[in-house]
């Protein structure tokens, strides 16, 4: 069934799925976890961000960065990261300057990963 399979990939990838991401990224960016202000994340499904979180929080990166809107905005496809950089503009969740990860992870269990600074 679909809920097997979700969850076998979930427990493949789980953990390690977004920081080995954002983890590339800021590598590319000549940029530490440290210099991360906020993380923006995909809202594929709810029963996703938990491990992604998780497993960032083991890897060194503190919940409190990691910002997620799936209650609010649930899963809008390619507009989910949008849709969080207007709230966060919204609500001056960043500071000017600040290091934002933008994690969008598509199907099939690649890992893109951008890093923005903010400029408020």
């Amino acid at each position: 069934t679909m809920d097997d399979w979700m969850a076998g990939w979930i427990e493949r990838i789980g953990k390690t799925f977004a920081v080995e991401g954002i983890e590339s990224a800021l590598a590319k960016a000549s940029l530490t976890k440290a210099d991360l202000d906020l993380v923006l994340i995909h809202h594929p499904m709810e029963m996703m961000h938990g491990p992604w979180i998780e497993g960032g929080v083991e890897a060194g990166i503190p919940r409190e960065k990691w910002k997620e809107l799936y209650n609010k905005i649930a899963n809008c496809g390619n507009v989910d990261i949008p849709a969080s950089l207007a709230e966060i503009a919204e609500k001056r969740e960043v500071r000017p300057g600040g290091v934002v990860a933008l994690f969008p992870p598509g199907l099939g269990g690649h890992t893109p990963c951008m890093i923005i600074r903010w400029l408020g």
